[in-house]
């Protein structure tokens, strides 16, 4: 298959994504999402099992700005590609930040600030890949338009429910498309670096991560009430990251041209 054709596979799949996901009524956020398993307060602290297990949001965000910072051309070829990282390990930092201040108090309105991060985060990873695997031009020139896509379907959802039609499509997609988006980059085009296997363990432990979240009050039943599936959740997608650290640490470049 030529490039052309897998660019042109690419765009359909995700046009047909968007059509699929559109395609369905609107989805307003249900209230009882906020009402998690784990109602436990310590230290003060209300949800402290949901708002604590954000910390290591926090460090690993700032272990991937460090190694993002010192890795040498054998592992980074371009220097362009520090940007998605930098927005992306930063951003972690923030979701660690904003998801704590939405589990101490959970609210339409603090979500928001859970959200924005989370947005940015998955939207710089996908840039990221599409740096290694299509084009570093190419992800570097997305990597703006991206992130006001994810930013905007958080804008949009509150707007949506602040009008009192709230609509979580947009968000739903900015989430759960990359899911399929980066993979197909990953089989479409061809590697600039070794270590393929931390990519798939970064996707495997975060659909781990969205299993969870669904789980909740299953997970904090099965446990006895010792842990949440959100705080598995929160726990299992810090492990996401620090697949894709020990990724850029660990690969080896196969070829340097863009």
């Amino acid at each position: 298959m030529t490039r052309n054709l897998r660019v042109i596979l690419l765009v359909a799949i995700t046009l047909l994504s968007v059509f699929i996901t559109f395609s369905f009524p609107a989805l307003p956020q249900d209230p009882d999402y906020h009402n998690f398993a784990d109602q436990r307060a310590l230290w003060g602290i209300p949800h402290f099992g949901d708002v604590l297990s954000n910390l290591p949001f926090v460090l690993v965000g700032i272990w991937g700005l460090r190694v993002c910072q010192r890795v040498g051309p054998s592992r980074m070829a371009d220097a362009r590609e520090r940007l998605p990282l930098w927005v992306v390990f930063s951003g972690v930092v923030l979701v660690g930040i904003g998801s704590a201040y939405y589990h101490f108090a959970p609210s339409n309105e603090t979500l928001v600030w859970d959200r924005f991060p989370i947005a940015l985060v998955i939207m710089a990873v996908v840039a990221m890949i599409i740096c290694e695997r299509w084009n570093v031009k190419t992800g570097i020139l997305l990597l703006g338009p991206l992130l006001l896509l994810g930013l905007a379907s958080v804008v949009y959802w509150q707007a949506t429910e602040l009008a009192g039609q709230g609509d979580l499509r947009f968000y739903a997609f900015v989430m759960l498309y990359p899911i399929v988006l980066i993979p197909l980059l990953v089989v479409l085009f061809p590697p600039r670096y070794t270590g393929i296997g931390y990519l798939y363990q970064m996707l495997g432990l975060h659909v781990i991560a969205k299993l969870f979240e669904f789980m909740d009050r299953s997970i904090f039943k099965i446990l006895g009430g010792m842990m949440s599936g959100h705080t598995l959740k929160h726990l299992f997608a810090a492990g996401a990251i620090c697949s894709l650290i020990f990724y850029i640490q660990n690969r080896r470049l196969i070829d340097t041209e863009n």
